[in-house]
């Protein structure tokens, strides 16, 4: 298994699916969060971090497994509950995953952070801990039963975990930068971080991003498509 002083494996990465209109109402995210939790028994999985918003759903996994079989299933499972739930209406999920490789620990710190922050980028709310779709209320306010294995990210912080923790999170936020905009600079962030680790022109980002511009095509994972 991966220890925080360890570089990261290929089977150490984030996940992001795009969801528009994948989930219709409140029940449906409960049924998915319940496939991950059924997925995790199934391929014995560690769950970083998530967050499941109206445009994606992003999942930071560290798994001894191909990520394509995690995906597989979730992709299969949830295709099915909503064929099963919403029998009258047409279903033509075409559901792109994309893999970026989680190279090291800070890389995997600023991920976190991205995936906890997404939906206040979406403008789902000001403060991420304001949406319960996310694994980042389980940061901050410790839950036994959580879904998330916290262990790692709560290794790169001080005593007061969980107050640093916030911090780290919610200080751009409050500093009244829009969210549009601070979408815009993380991603750079984040994208510069790549091109500096594998010595990447930078020139590759030089025209307009879409929402996962700091997922590389080169990381693209697979493409399934479920048509009923």
């Amino acid at each position: 298994m991966i220890r925080s002083s360890h570089m990261y494996t290929e089977n150490f990465v984030c996940l992001q699916a795009d969801t528009d209109a994948g989930f219709l109402e409140e029940a449906d995210r409960f049924k998915f969060l319940a496939l991950v939790s059924e997925a995790k028994t199934v391929f014995s999985f560690r769950l970083h971090a998530y967050s499941l918003t109206l445009r994606r759903t992003l999942l930071l996994i560290e798994t001894a497994s191909p990520p394509g079989a995690v995906v597989r299933f979730l992709q299969n499972a949830y295709y099915q509950y909503l064929t099963d739930k919403y029998p009258s209406e047409s279903h033509a999920l075409k559901t792109h995953y994309i893999e970026q490789k989680v190279w090291n620990r800070h890389f995997f710190v600023e991920l976190c952070k991205f995936i906890h922050l997404s939906p206040c980028f979406e403008g789902l709310c000001s403060l991420p801990s304001e949406w319960k779709w996310s694994s980042y209320d389980s940061y901050i306010h410790f839950k036994p039963a959580s879904l998330t294995d916290r262990a790692l990210l709560y290794s790169f912080f001080p005593a007061e975990t969980q107050r640093a923790l916030r911090t780290f999170h919610e200080r751009e936020m409050k500093s009244g930068t829009d969210a549009g905009d601070l979408f815009a600079i993380y991603t750079s962030y984040l994208a510069s971080m790549h091109a500096i680790n594998h010595k990447t022109s930078l020139s590759s980002f030089n025209q307009p991003q879409s929402n996962a511009s700091f997922f590389l095509s080169e990381n693209f994972c697979c493409t399934i498509e479920s048509i009923s």
